[in-house]
Parts: C-alpha cells; sequence; structure tokens
C-alpha cells in the first residue's frame, strides 16, 4: 500500500527565523486518521532537506522533504517483524530493512532491496553519505560483519582491528561486527566488534582501503598499571548509542569511570578522531538529579551533541542539549523555551526522544508521545515527528577534519601505511619533506 500526504508546519522549514521554531509532522484530516498513520522520525540529513524513519513502529518506512512537505511512504507487503529507514543522504536516499536491507529513494518513490554476497542471508542496511552513493551496514551470515557498498557495487566487509589489540579485550578473536554510521564524505565509518562489544572507528587511508582503530584500548585501564594512569580514564565504554557528526570529526557515545574497587559512574564521552583524544564529561549534571546519566543521540560538527537524560522512552526523565566547548548540559524544555509550550510535559515523563542533529547544529529530528492532557484518558494521546529549529543564529560552519598524519613513501614513491627497512620519505602536513633511514 502506497499513500501521499503532506506535513503541518507550525512554520515553513525554507524561513529564515532567529529564534527556536517547532515544526509539527502530523498527517489526516483528523486526530483519528493520524493514529495509523504515526511517523516516527529516525533520521535527518545533514543538510536538513530530508527526514526518515518508519510508521507506526514498523509497520511502514517514509522519507519526507521537509522544504516542501511531502511525504512518502510504504508499506511493505509482507511478514516481518518491522521495517525501519535509519539514514538519509542530502538527495533524499535513505537505507535500512524491511526484510533485509533496502534503499528507498524520494524522487522515485521505490524501494530496492540491497543484495549481500553469495552464500549469505543478506545485509541491513544502516547510514548512508551526503551524495548516497556510499551505504554502510551489515551483511547478515554466520554471524554479522561490518561492511559497505559504494555506487551500487557489491558489499565489501570491513577488516577487523589487529589481533593482538583484540586479544586485549577478548579471549579469542570474535568474527562478529557491524558498521552503523557513516561521515558524510564516506571517510570514516563508525561500529563495533563482537556482538555490541567495543566500539571501532574505520578511516579511508591514501590507498583508498579503510582501516580499524579500535580507539577505546587507549583509554581504558586494562591492567594494574593503567590505574594510576590519567590517560586512561575508562573502565569501560558501551557500543549502544554510537552516533557520528557529518565531517567525521566526532563520535558521541557512553562510558563508565571508576568509582572504586567494585563501583564506576556513567558518563557521555566525545572522541576526537582527528586529534585522537578524548573528552569526558564527569561533571555531575544539574539537570541529572537521579544520576540516571547522559544518552547521546546524535552531534553535530562542532561537538555539540543531544540525548536523552536515562535511557530512550520510558526510562528517561527528559531530553537535554550539550553545546559545544560546554560542561553542563541544558534539558530541551529550558534551552528552546517554545518546547516547553507544546512537549514540556512529555519531555518531563520520558516521552521525547531526539533522533537527530544537522550538520551545522541548527535543526533538531525527534518523535514524541503527545497529548494535550496526559492526566485525562479520554483526550487522545499519540506519537508525532518534529524538527526543531535553533534558529540561524545557532547554525555553525563546517568543522573539517584534516589529516596531521606525515604520509609515508617508499624510495621508489610507492605509499606505506609505517616506515619499513631502508630510506623512507616523509611529507608532512605543511608539504616539508625528509628522509629517515631504518635499520
Amino acid at each position: 500500500m502506497k499513500k501521499l500526504f503532506t506535513f503541518c508546519f507550525a512554520v515553513a522549514l525554507g524561513a529564515s527565523v532567529y529564534a527556536e521554531e517547532i515544526k509539527v509532522l502530523s498527517v489526516g484530516s483528523s486526530i483519528y486518521d493520524s493514529l495509523y498513520y504515526q511517523l516516527y522520525g529516525e533520521a535527518i540529513s545533514a543538510d536538513g532537506r530530508y527526514v526518515c524513519g518508519s510508521v507506526n513502529f514498523g509497520v511502514g518506512l517514509f522519507v519526507a522533504d521537509a522544504v516542501s512537505g511531502e511525504v512518502k511512504y510504504q508499506n511493505p507487503d509482507m511478514e516481518t517483524e518491522g521495517c525501519e529507514l535509519r539514514g538519509v543522504s542530502n538527495t533524499g536516499i535513505a537505507t535500512g530493512f524491511t526484510m533485509y536491507g533496502v534503499t528507498y529513494s524520494f524522487e522515485e518513490d521505490k524501494i530496492v532491496d540491497l543484495e549481500g554476497p553469495v552464500n549469505t542471508r543478506g545485509v541491513l542496511g544502516e547510514s548512508v553519505t551526503n551524495d548516497g552513493e556510499i551505504l554502510v551496514g551489515s551483511i547478515l551470515a554466520s554471524s554479522t560483519q561490518a561492511a559497505y557498498s559504494k555506487n551500487g557495487g557489491a558489499w565489501t566487509r570491513l577488516p577487523l582491528p589487529p589481533v593482538e589489540e583484540i586479544l586485549q579485550l577478548y579471549p579469542s578473536v570474535p568474527d562478529a561486527s557491524a558498521a552503523k554510521k557513516v561521515s558524510g564524505d564516506g571517510k570514516v565509518i563508525l561500529g563495533f566488534i563482537a556482538d555490541f562489544g567495543v566500539p571501532c572507528v574505520w578511516t579511508l587511508n591514501d590507498n583508498g582501503e579503510y582501516e580499524a582503530d579500535l580507539f577505546p584500548l587507549r583509554f581504558l585501564k586494562l591492567t594494574d598499571a593503567d590505574l594510576n594512569d590519567d590517560k586512561k580514564p575508562l573502565s569501560g565504554v558501551s557500543a549502544h548509542f554510537l552516533h557520528i557528526s557529518n565531517n567525521g570529526r566526532y563520535v558521541a557515545l557512553r562510558g563508565f569511570i571508576p568509582k572504586n574497587e567494585d563501583e564506576y559512574t556513567p558518563v557521555a564521552l566525545v572522541y576526537d578522531t582527528q586529534d585522537k583524544s578524548i573528552r569526558v564529561y564527569p561533571e555531575v549534571q544539574e539537570i541529572d538529579a537521579l544520576g540516571l546519566g547522559l544518552f547521546p543521540l546524535g552531534i553535530a560538527d562542532d561537538g555539540t551533541f543531544i540525548g536523552t537524560v536515562g535511557a530512550p522512552s520510558f526510562d528517561s526523565c527528559g531530553s537535554f542539549i550539550m553545546k559545544a566547548g560546554k560542561t553542563q548540559a541544558e534539558m530541551f524544555v529550558d534551552a528552546f523555551p517554545k518546547f516547553d509550550d507544546r512537549y514540556g510535559p512529555s519531555d518531563l515523563y520520558g516521552f521525547n526522544i531526539p533522533t537527530g542533529i544537522t550538520a551545522d547544529g541548527r535543526y533538531i529530528l525527534g518523535y514524541t508521545y503527545y497529548s494535550e492532557d496526559y492526566d485525562d484518558p479520554d483526550i487522545p494521546a499519540y506519537y508525532e515527528t518534529y524538527i526543531l529549529d535553533r534558529g540561524e543564529d545557532a547554525a555553525v560552519g563546517n568543522v573539517s577534519v584534516e589529516n596531521n598524519s606525515p604520509a609515508i613513501y617508499s624510495i621508489d614513491g610507492r605509499s606505506l601505511k609505517e616506515m619499513t627497512k631502508g630510506i623512507n620519505i616523509i611529507r608532512n602536513s605543511d608539504g616539508s619533506v625528509r628522509k629517515v633511514m631504518v635499520k
């Protein structure tokens, strides 16, 4: 079944505004019509043009043009436990899954199945680059395998980190991995190894190949010698709630710092893929009276991230924004006063889930369980998706990722991953060149 409908916007998304505004994505001619066609926005394109997600928590898929207000959706005619779109490009190409991976083009209003390699069950689509040309996800075989596809080509497995690194965390090398997010240009992929085990970053090198970086190892206290090492502040990291900025620079996730020998404190983390440092937010958050912790659900190019206080959905007690350079988060109802007018009670009850933020940080996507009166059972309550516009003054320019690592070449000009015996030609980021002899 396929149907078209339009958003009812309080303010047109393309309008120029200087204060926060809320755009409500609703359907139908009455509240009862919209009870069936409830939208759950899961992702917003880097430029804020397109939104994608699911209809009625898995009954259908939708992609919307947030400027024109047009929404296109389909309900796949198949038995499935649910379907969802999880990433959308600036060109209106979204990816996700029904039974297995799919893409859904807004322009063509068409679902295309993603084919996995021979002798596999298929693939799951997870994320897509700004131009829609690179998809990332997981191959479904005996175990899941992190993979990507370029220009509609075959799915290629991403390499596991070096064995010696993995063995520091596991007694044997797991064969499971997953790719969850990709930067806008496709140069950085974020995922994890093992079954929701440890976060991992794959970075495209000069040879056009992805290299695995098991970055948590640099910050984990794994041995007794690490206990007093300030450069290793963490006792653990979580592979849930992984998010990467569109420019590929920042990764938002959750981690744990030791409280004593038997306890730990959950904290929000931001890893900088450019200088390979990590920002820990161990400060007691004034907004978190219950000590539930911050759960990141999206991050902008300047490092501003959003999420919930406590686990998303009914375990949270509100949504927050942590602005770049700050150490204290703000609740949505405080940071965006107009949000309180419509969604304040919903946010307080933990019914609001922010799900994405644009590259410049201006637009925030989310869905919420809304009622005009939560205490009156006769007043309809339903889910609706919104776009929160922080205004032009909140938008920031793109923060680019520069490759500050020197390039290494052999004497005959071949690119090398590391220095080898003999003469190595080192080209620094400033263009200077030197020779290094390795015996």
